[in-house]
């Protein structure tokens, strides 16, 4: 059927889509849309509340730590390791306030379980990461670590 003439003579050009075929495809990318929301929500549900490394793929750490010098890369799987223990500690280096962490941890393994970068490129998050690490591989006490990691840094925290 050929298009009828418009005013002036020139043919009405036809759409290459009817509405149907753009509803219909609007209808796939809403549902691919829906489908890619409700996978990332079961994944954010199967890891939340455990950040250590094992339960960590790939994909969910964001940054990789075969990218990072081997002794920060050792920091990051010893915080992973122990949440407990970094949770535990205050971070001197300022990064409550421009990052909104809570504790050591949260410099070196997000909330939602992928690593975090900030502690990567801190002097401060690594020298108490050190501490952390050198005083619990010698037996001493979680609250004897967050006083001696205090005494060091509370005076330098930045701002």
């Amino acid at each position: 059927m050929e298009p009828e003439p418009a005013e002036g003579g020139e043919p009405t050009p036809t759409p290459m889509f009817g509405g149907r075929q753009v509803l219909a495809v609007l209808a796939l990318t809403l549902a691919v849309v829906l489908l890619m929301g409700i996978g990332g929500l079961i994944g954010y549900a199967l890891h939340s509340g455990d950040r250590s490394s094992a339960t960590m793929t790939p994909k969910d750490h964001g940054m990789m730590l075969d990218s990072l010098p081997t002794d920060v890369a050792a920091h990051y799987e010893f915080a992973a390791a122990h949440e407990g223990d970094y949770e535990r500690m205050i971070c001197y280096c300022g990064c409550q306030d421009s990052l909104g962490h809570d504790d050591l941890l949260d410099c070196f393994v997000r909330p939602t379980g992928g690593w975090e970068p900030h502690a990567s490129g801190c002097v401060v998050c690594i020298q108490e990461s050190e501490m952390v690490r050198h005083m619990l591989e010698n037996g001493r006490r979680t609250s004897a670590i967050a006083a001696a990691i205090d005494v060091k840094f509370a005076g330098t925290m930045a701002t």
